[in-house]
Parts: structure tokens; sequence; C-alpha cells
């Protein structure tokens, strides 16, 4: 019987081929070489400019500034508080929105009006309950939030979807009449979406913060009184500044939101609390500085009067090619920073992770939505063509903010 044995087949063993074979045809290299390779490069030099020249030079402020936090935060221990008014009128006669109301209530509701005032109320009246009812701070503050989720949820069912790309309850008033600026409220869809955000995540915060801030004895229940307090202020600002159509008011919003929130950190924060609240205000005050000279060459571009500051009026201007691109930088610079986009970002880290849970969550959850709000809704109507000329460079950071937080 004939056993077939087996020929080997002989290749030169360092052939090209060969060595290809072996390694799949060198498809590791071409990935080290085209991706790995230059990945790592990029991002050694984007750690590199985030640590060395941004968060270099605001942490060095923020270590110089340090007792001037303490003196800040001592301050909102003497019970200081901000206060922000807002009307906004909602015709009702006998049914609002589609929702019955009960006993035949009729006649003007201004819900929408009163949920921008309402946490502020509430916020004082937490800050000035007695010491023997401090106990009860955190079950008012969260009856407050649950009453504004209800007066929006009214205003959500009254809002027309069919125009949600136009303003409804508009409502304008005279503020300081000699500089052009006025109290103006409206509300859009994508306001109405960002408000309803900001009062549902408001109670959820509350309810999660039960026991966090509390404690035992007057030390503990004092302390939780003030925590609630400033995010009820906080609330007010956030509705506020997502219904606002005069850019004076939007810009004055806009950077009161900064006091809430500079407390609720470096207050309630963990250990680098101070250097993390200082170095979120450094930031934002120095965009917001850059954006207030806009905003006054915005005015004195426009139309001017007493209404000068509305965006209804502002839009359509024409501006000169490098005064729109410096204008839009301006704004979109500040913006930026709080959206956060790279490479102004570095003071999110700090923040998000000295924050209280509740904090980090309005923080992430909320506010920087006011930085791509502000993009949606100034910068694209107010200059267009700036817009468009510059939207690669905005590309090209978006790209590196999502793959460098990535």
């Amino acid at each position: 019987m004939l056993v077939p044995v087996p020929v080997p087949v002989l290749v030169p063993v360092g052939s090209t081929l060969t060595r290809a074979a072996r390694k799949d045809l060198y498809q590791d290299d071409v990935n080290d070489a085209l991706l790995v390779e230059p990945g790592k490069y990029l991002t050694r030099s984007l750690v590199y400019a985030d640590r060395q020249v941004v968060d270099g030079a605001v942490g060095g402020l923020g270590h110089s500034m340090a007792r001037l936090g303490e003196g800040v935060t001592a301050a909102f221990r003497n019970g200081r508080c901000v206060r922000a008014e807002g009307r906004v009128r909602a015709q009702v006669a006998g049914e609002f929105g589609g929702v019955a109301l009960p006993g035949g209530l009729g006649g003007t509701i201004r819900c929408d009006g009163a949920a921008i005032v309402l946490p502020l109320v509430g916020a004082a009246v937490v800050w000035s309950l007695p010491s023997s009812a401090r106990a009860w701070s955190r079950h008012v503050a969260i009856g407050v939030s649950l009453v504004e989720l209800v007066l929006a949820g009214l205003v959500a069912l009254s809002f027309d979807t069919g125009i949600a790309g136009t303003y409804q309850f508009s409502e304008v008033h005279e503020w300081i009449p000699a500089i052009g600026t006025s109290y103006a409220v409206g509300i859009d869809g994508v306001g109405l979406l960002l408000i309803l955000l900001s009062v549902v995540l408001t109670p959820l915060v509350l309810l999660a913060a039960w026991k966090e801030h509390g404690g035992g004895g007057a030390g503990g229940e004092d302390r939780s009184r003030h925590y609630v307090a400033l995010i009820l202020v906080l609330e007010t600002f956030m509705v506020a500044v997502f219904a606002a159509r005069d850019v004076f008011f939007f810009y004055v919003l806009f950077e009161a939101m900064l006091v809430p929130v500079y407390f609720l950190i470096g207050s309630f924060g963990g250990l680098q609390r101070r250097y993390a609240a200082v170095k979120f205000l450094i930031y934002s005050l120095a965009g917001g500085l850059v954006m207030l000279v806009a905003v006054i060459a915005l005015y004195l571009n426009g139309p001017g009067g007493p209404q000068g500051f509305l965006t209804g009026n502002l839009v359509g201007i024409e501006l000169p090619e490098l005064t729109e691109r410096l204008m839009f930088i301006a704004f979109f610079f500040a913006f930026a920073i709080k959206a956060p986009m790279w490479p102004v970002h570095t003071w999110l880290p700090d923040v998000a992770e000295t924050a209280p849970a509740g904090t980090s969550t309005l923080l992430v959850g909320v506010l920087d939505k006011v930085g791509t709000f502000g993009m949606l809704t100034l910068c694209l109507p107010l200059f267009p063509n700036a817009s468009r000329w510059a939207a690669p460079v905005i590309i090209v950071l978006a790209l590196i903010s999502i793959l460098y937080g990535a």
C-alpha cells in the first residue's frame, strides 16, 4: 500500500511577500504610522498647551486670588443675595392652553412671568426663615421648584408649536431708555425646551441633595438653607436668560449667573473648591468683558433709541466686514468659554470634580447650554456673514473638543 508523503513547499524565508503575509500586509504598521503616532503627537501637544499655557496662567491667578475668594465667601455668609425681577404676560380667559382652570379663573395670568420671578422669591423666603424654622428650608425650596415646574408646564401647553421659530408670550418694557436697554422677554422653541430642562432638573437636584449639605445641628441646617436658596436664585437666571430678547438684558443675566455658581462651588465643593471657583470666575469674567465691548459697539452701530438693544431691531443692520467679524469673535469667545469649547475649556474639569454633584448636574445639563444657545440666537442672526466666514474654524474646534474630550 502506498502512503502519500507530503512534499514541503519551499518559500524564500526573507522574501517580501512572506514578510508581508506574516505581518498581515503591514496593517499594524500602516495604522501606527497614519493614526496612532499622529494621534499621540496631537494629544501631547494639546495636553501641553492645556496645562502649560491656558491652565498654568489661570491657575496662577487662581492661587493669587485665594484670599479674595475667602472674603467673598464670608460676605455670602452674611446673607447677601442677588435680586433680579422680570415679568412676561400671558393672556388667559377661562382656560390656559387647553387646561381648564379651577373656579372659573379668568382674566390675565402671568404664568410665564411668574416662572421667572418665583424662584427668586422662594430664595428670599428661604433666606429669611427664622432660626426655629430653618429645618424646613429644603421643604420650602422643593415646594417652590415644583410650583415652578407646574407654571412652566402651563406655558408649554399654551405654546403654539406650529410657529415655534417665532417668539411667543412676548413682552417689552423700558428699563434704561437712556442706553437703549429694555426688559424684553419672549420664548421660541429652543428657549422653551431649555427652560423645561432647567425646571425639571432643579427639583431633582434639590431632592438628591436632601442630606448632602445638611448634617446635624443648627450649623448644618444653616448650610443647607444657603445651598437650596442659591439653587433657586440660579433657577431664576436660567429661566430668564433663555427668554431674554434684549442683548444688554441677556448680557446682564449671562454675567449674573456667575454669582450663585461661584458660591455653590466655593462654599460647598471639595478640597480644591476655592481654586476651582476662582478659576471659573476668571474664565467667565474674561469672556464677559470681551463680550461687553462688542455689546456696546453693536449698540453704537445699530439704530439706537430707547429700544436700541432689542434683538429684533439689531437683526439685519449693515455692518462693515471687519467690524462684524470682530464683534462676532467677541461674542463667540464668551460663548465658547461657557459651552465650553477647546482651548478655553480647562475650567470645567476642575469645577466638575470639585463642585457638589447637584451643581455639576446643573452646570453640565443646563448652564453649558447657555453658550450654545447664545451662538444660535445671537451670533447667527446678528452676524450672519461673519458666521459663515468663521464656520470652518468653528467646525475644527468643535471636532477637536469632541476628540479631546473623548
